[in-house]
């Protein structure tokens, strides 16, 4: 485990998504908007999945873990017009990503 976690500092260094420190580890300004990106459609998924779906929310949670990283852009921006731009993910919860203020 510790080499997987090796490996993915390398990666995420070599990407140019984090920078590194001798004590610390912080995310760059590519790395933050990965970031949001990646919240973004989480939100997204989960509000799909409560909403439309009606999946528990044991199940959303792990389902929306899984899409956040398969969803791509044009998918993205299709599931976000097809809910209305919501305000709010199913927990309440907004993101100061350019497409989630006011709505997503």
């Amino acid at each position: 485990m510790e080499q997987d976690v090796e490996e993915a500092t390398k990666g995420a260094l070599e990407a140019d998504l984090i920078s590194s420190s001798e004590d610390k580890i912080t995310l760059t300004h590519l790395g933050e908007e990965m970031a949001k990106t990646i919240v973004r459609r989480h939100r997204l998924a989960e509000k799909l999945l409560q909403e439309v779906l009606e999946v528990s929310s044991s199940e959303m949670d792990s389902t929306a873990c899984e899409l956040e990283h398969i969803l791509g852009p044009e998918v993205t921006e299709s599931i976000c017009a097809f809910l209305g731009h919501p305000r709010f993910c199913p927990h309440g919860k907004t993101d100061s990503s350019r497409r989630m203020l006011p709505g997503f």
